[in-house]
């Protein structure tokens, strides 16, 4: 619509409407997006743009993690509704915001009933209007046998009306059954349980620290609540497939310093999930701690949900979760349904910062089997492919951690080694207490040699972890190979066995050819060969695809050749 002063007029009148008098929120995100788009600047408006130029957020924003553009849209399209269903149901000018977009519809509405006007006076030509006696009767007659069919029609439409809703009610109840949303977690106002000033401030700042710190992860979205009962009422609005879940939290004092109790409710039950005690020494680890049981790999929320998840991954919120909870155990049959599922996401959903940058990073995998297969062509295609996808990210979320992951794994597969040491530094500094990140930046670490530092990393992360897991062990044991240390290299394979692992048979093979222990080495390579069929005769290629340093590839290769000559 051209007109941009009728237009302006229009978003004057419904910013006064009751329907937007309660919200400052929606009156902002209508007025920015109606300005911009008459304005001629439509094509600039993103979720990313909203959230900087609306609400304040910060440039490192990330629209797959903060939802507070997507659900106060759907506020915006829902208040909308309610104005020109009411107050602004004769207006000529309508705006809408449909869905799935961010850029309105301004429409006037046509004109149907053609007038003269005389003055103020609306005059019609009564020539035009005049009727016989008969032709009234006719008329008459006629519609007596019109409002009977209509009746007819009307009692029809009505009972297939309740026929639709049953049945619809029933597939509705069977949708519901299977369906899955991301949780709901509420965060409770923390108590100080003694009366100390530290005690007191401390559990004042919880909440908050803690909702900031959750908004990096992608497990949830995260809400305030004042108590448990408010909380228990509120978590009914949801749909009932949905989760929702209450931290509770309290803090003391002790000799050593301040301890956090915390305890993870179902909102629903008021059923105790989980509880916990933390020490806070004044360093803010505590906060790590209590995220990395919340939502670390593994860890309370994940197990929770990890039980509701659809066991086929489909396209959105579902596969970019499937794909993080196994990103650090992927296995070729993962990588398979993780590039397809990803790719769908970014096709449905072109604005998902995060699937975006997942899709990098699966992309220098497919990219790496595919030199693996000695298929360069395919390989160069992929690569090129993650390139694209990544920034594709950095567009929709400069400043995401997965953004930047997804640079360093990028940059270290196209051999930018430079800029992919500065990327990891960078990392290390700004993202400090990302436990899954760091483990594969220490493991790239290794691979380019920087052994002592690899080890650093790697050893620093897991005392961060409640529940690390095997594979978090396997660069670890991979350093102890390397420096001679083999009988400490042994122990730790033996506890912390990861049979998904092509690596993890490697290294065993590896250790056992070391000690002497033929038979367990040759049954290392066999393992190894049913999980990936003849990668005992091609892991060499495989390592170097991966920027192995030549040294370790070579000690790998001289114990293997000796398994190999005795099989």
């Amino acid at each position: 619509m051209g007109d941009k002063q009728k237009v302006r007029t229009q978003l004057d009148r419904i910013l006064r409407s009751s329907a937007f008098s309660g919200s400052d929120k929606l009156r902002k995100f209508l007025s920015y997006v109606v300005i911009e788009t008459i304005e001629g600047r439509g094509e600039r408006i993103k979720s990313y743009s909203i959230a900087i130029e609306v609400f304040h957020r910060r440039t490192d924003f990330d629209p797959s993690q903060d939802g507070i553009v997507r659900t106060t849209a759907n506020r915006l399209r829902s208040a909308l509704d309610k104005y020109y269903r009411l107050e602004g149901i004769d207006d000529s000018v309508v705006i809408s915001l449909p869905i799935g977009r961010y850029v309105p519809s301004i429409v006037e509405k046509p004109v149907h009933l053609e007038t003269t006007e005389t003055g103020n006076e609306v005059s019609f030509d009564a020539s035009e209007t005049a009727v016989s006696v008969a032709d009234v009767n006719a008329i008459s007659n006629r519609s007596v046998v019109l409002h009977r069919k209509i009746g007819l029609w009307i009692a029809a439409v009505c009972l297939l009306t309740v026929i639709i809703t049953i049945a619809g009610t029933q597939l509705a109840d069977q949708r519901d059954q299977t369906r899955w949303l991301p949780p709901i977690l509420m965060i409770q106002a923390s108590t100080a349980l003694s009366d100390d000033e530290p005690s007191k401030l401390f559990a004042r700042s919880l909440p908050v620290r803690l909702s900031g710190a959750l908004s990096h992860y992608d497990i949830n979205s995260t809400t305030r609540t004042l108590n448990s009962d408010k909380a228990q009422t509120d978590a009914f609005k949801f749909p009932p497939y949905q989760s929702v879940y209450i931290i509770t939290s309290e803090v003391a004092a002790d000799k050593f310093g301040l301890v956090i109790y915390w305890q993870l409710v179902d909102a629903r039950t008021g059923a105790v999930l989980w509880s916990s005690q933390i020490p806070e020494k004044g360093d803010g680890r505590s906060i790590d701690v209590l995220i990395h049981e919340l939502v670390g790999e593994d860890a309370l929320i994940r197990f929770f949900e990890r039980r509701k998840l659809p066991t086929k991954p489909i396209a959105g919120y579902v596969c970019v979760t499937h794909t993080l909870n196994k990103l650090t155990t992927i296995t070729d049959a993962d990588r398979l349904w993780m590039s397809r599922c990803l790719a769908d996401t970014v096709t449905e959903q072109p604005d998902y910062a995060q699937a975006w940058a997942l899709l990098a990073r699966i992309r220098v995998e497919d990219s790496i089997a595919a030199a693996d297969r000695g298929e360069i062509d395919i390989s160069k295609a992929m690569l090129d492919d993650a390139r694209r996808s990544y920034l594709n990210a950095q567009k929709l979320a400069p400043a995401s951690w997965l953004t930047l992951h997804a640079r360093i794994v990028l940059e270290f597969q196209m051999e930018d080694f430079k800029s992919f040491e500065a990327s990891a530094s960078q990392a290390l500094f700004i993202l400090p207490k990302n436990a899954r990140e760091r483990l594969v930046i220490g493991s790239r670490l290794f691979a380019l040699g920087n052994y002592q530092q690899a080890k650093d990393v790697i050893q620093e992360t897991l005392t961060w972890i409640t529940y690390p897991q095997p594979s978090d062990q396997l660069f670890l044991a991979a350093d102890l190979y390397r420096r001679g240390e083999i009988n400490k290299a042994r122990q730790l394979l033996q506890s912390q066995q990861v049979p998904d692992s092509k690596l993890y048979w490697v290294l065993w093979a590896s250790v056992a050819c070391r000690l002497g222990d033929l038979p367990t080495a040759i049954a290392a390579l066999n393992s190894l060969d049913d999980l990936s069929p003849g990668f005992s005769h091609m892991f060499e290629t495989e390592l170097h695809n991966r920027h192995f340093r030549s040294d370790f590839i070579r000690e790998i290769v001289t114990d293997l050749d000796k398994v190999r000559s005795r099989q």
